[in-house]
């Protein structure tokens, strides 16, 4: 019972999609030729997630209780603000040992404010379509800084052909979760004023635009490897059959437990993958 309300709490407090975030850093150094470095920006990227990301939802829970996990965010309030304020101080504590990226992480904490910043209105805001629409990319653009410029800069190495494609990768990667989460989501949007292409397309239409989206991955992890010479990228492609799985069954799950471990599992496993670069 005991393990079970303590993974509960884990899941709706993002501590998945938080070690998600740690460990596709330390795939981006791995694929860059370093060994695994600076504990300090890990702390600080871990922290920084669950600040965020538990933020936003706690801003959520107080306009809508259309989801289990926003249901909790409301019954545990005071919970919350104490989490949100640890996880402030570790940010702040581990920011300042990571002082020579602040300059970097400016855009980052600009595109998780823009992201936010419409739940701060208590009313409806109504959105551009263009903003709605691109949503899921916006996510995948966002963490695709976060943690893959935000490594290389504190490497100190140079963009490149090879940083480029990472970066493709890793945007794909998370818009493809990110499109899971809005299929689910696509009615509540839709009754929020939000368009996106889960609400917007006919179910066909949309598993079409799905599968283009993960073939897209596939096609820039074979580049990956061309590139690299290292075949453990295609490893990567394991993923694919996960993705198309993943969304079959968002068809028929509504429970966020599923969602919050296995869509966001695809940010874990994904450098998980990448271990074999450490031989």
């Amino acid at each position: 019972m005991l393990f079970s309300r303590l993974f509960r709490i884990s899941l709706f407090t993002h501590t998945v999609i938080a070690c998600g975030t740690v460990l596709l850093c330390m795939q981006t150094q791995l694929y860059l030729g370093y060994s695994i470095q600076n504990p300090w920006l890990y702390l600080f990227l871990f922290f920084a997630t669950l600040l965020s990301y538990n933020v936003h939802f706690w801003l959520a829970s107080r306009i809508s209780n259309s989801s289990e996990q926003l249901d909790w965010f409301r019954s545990k309030q005071v919970w919350i603000q104490v989490l949100n304020l640890s996880s402030l101080l570790v940010v702040l504590l581990a920011g300042w040992q990571v002082r020579h990226l602040w300059l970097a992480l400016l855009p980052a904490l600009v595109f998780n404010a823009a992201y936010t910043a419409p739940l701060f209105f208590k009313s409806e805001l109504k959105l551009p379509l263009l903003f709605t629409f691109i949503k899921s990319y916006f996510i995948g653009f966002t963490w695709a800084y976060v943690t893959v410029i935000l490594p290389m800069d504190d490497l100190q190495h140079g963009f490149s052909t090879q940083i480029a494609l990472l970066f493709v990768h890793r945007f794909l990667l998370v818009s493809i979760a990110t499109l899971i989460f809005d299929w689910r989501d696509r009615f509540r949007d839709e009754q929020w004023g939000v368009r996106t292409p889960a609400n917007l397309f006919t179910e066909t239409q949309y598993r079409y635009f799905f599968l283009l989206n993960v073939l897209l991955y596939a096609a820039v992890v074979i580049q990956m490897t061309v590139l690299t010479g290292e075949a453990v990228h295609y490893l990567q492609l394991l993923l694919v059959p996960v993705m198309w799985n993943l969304y079959q069954k968002a068809n028929r799950q509504t429970k966020d437990s599923f969602y919050l471990l296995y869509v966001d599992g695809l940010l874990v496993l994904a450098p998980l993958l990448s271990l074999l670069l450490l031989f």
